[in-house]
């Protein structure tokens, strides 16, 4: 599980470490990752899809026109 500690100042949060603004930890373990965002100081970044764009591309009448020129010569 990802996570972002959501202050803006450096802090020590007793039994759990010193953290930098805006730093990300990750975090394997369930319980753990429950007991870190129980403080209040951390949110849960979920990670996007990523998405795979198709390689079909549709010809515009301009780019078709200049791919026509460039087959004759």
């Amino acid at each position: 599980m990802k996570l972002k500690y959501n202050r803006d100042t450096e802090l020590e949060i007793v039994g759990i470490g010193i953290f930098q603004p805006n730093q990300f930890v990750v975090i394997g373990d369930e319980k753990r990752a429950k007991k870190y965002l129980e403080t209040g100081y951390f949110d849960e970044i979920k990670e996007a899809k990523i998405k795979v764009k198709s390689k079909k591309s549709k010809k515009r009448g301009s780019d078709l026109k200049w791919q026509l020129e460039q087959e004759g010569t």
